[in-house]
């Protein structure tokens, strides 16, 4: 009963974490003309684990919430940590459960840049915010 528990306090979380399992794991779709862009799978990379540093910080602070009372500093530190160990772990399965797929360091920093910098952008935002609250 706990996992469901922590699927309904955290469903954008949960639908972004079986998106990015599904994309890394799977036979990726052919993208045509998209493959010309530059770093385009790095770009991918640093937006998906950045949506879901900023998902979870969101989901677990209530940000949504009036008055929120939330440590910003712990749960961005916890989220960026965890979807930076969750990519680290999909990089893993990447190279040993698939043909098609390899484990790439690259990505892997990739990911972790755009954890922290997600992290690092609401809380800039959120503390910037609740200083102006208090004036």
């Amino acid at each position: 009963m706990k996992h469901f528990s922590a699927i309904s306090r955290y469903p954008l979380s949960a639908m972004t974490l079986a998106a990015i399992t599904y994309l890394s794991l799977f036979r990726p779709p052919s993208i045509g003309e998209l493959q010309s862009i530059p770093h385009l799978d790095k770009i991918v990379h640093f937006c998906m684990y950045a949506s879901l540093t900023s998902l979870l910080i969101i989901e677990s602070v209530g940000l949504w919430k009036k008055g929120h009372k939330a440590n910003i500093t712990s749960a961005s530190c916890k989220s960026a940590i965890a979807a930076t160990l969750f990519g680290g772990m999909m990089e893993i399965l990447q190279g040993s459960m698939t043909d098609y797929r390899s484990a790439d360091i690259l990505d892997f920093a990739t990911n972790a840049a755009g954890s922290m910098a997600a992290a690092a952008t609401i809380w800039l935002i959120i503390r910037k915010r609740n200083k102006k609250d208090r004036l």
